[in-house]
């Protein structure tokens, strides 16, 4: 029985050492400028997420500024009774009054 030399053959297609170091190095790479990438993206982002969160705390002090006015405005309007307009007489008959005595004599009716 000889000796079969198929044994060192066998590894012949397969890729080397270096081929495979090469190959991973590449992927590293790849992957390495893919982090980059997503990092600028995230950066991005959180820059957007800044100025939003900035817009944000402004509208919040602007609506409080209006509310402080609001409530200023509204202590200095004088209260009225609930149900009444203002600058409305509290007894209609005065106005009534008034306009029915001209010159101290009773208004003429008419027979409409």
């Amino acid at each position: 029985m000889g000796y079969n030399n198929n044994f060192g053959n066998s590894f012949g297609n397969q890729p080397s050492l270096k081929d495979l170091l090469l190959g991973q190095t590449k992927i590293n790479d790849s992957i390495n400028k893919r982090i980059v990438a997503k990092d600028k993206i995230l950066e991005s982002l959180s820059e957007k997420m800044d100025n939003f969160n900035s817009a944000i705390k402004n509208q919040l002090r602007f609506n409080k500024m209006l509310e402080t006015q609001l409530a200023q405005l509204v202590a200095t309007v004088p209260s009225y009774e609930q149900g009444r307009i203002p600058g409305k007489p509290k007894d209609p008959l005065d106005s009534v009054k008034l306009v029915s005595m001209r010159y101290g004599k009773p208004p003429v009716r008419s027979n409409w």
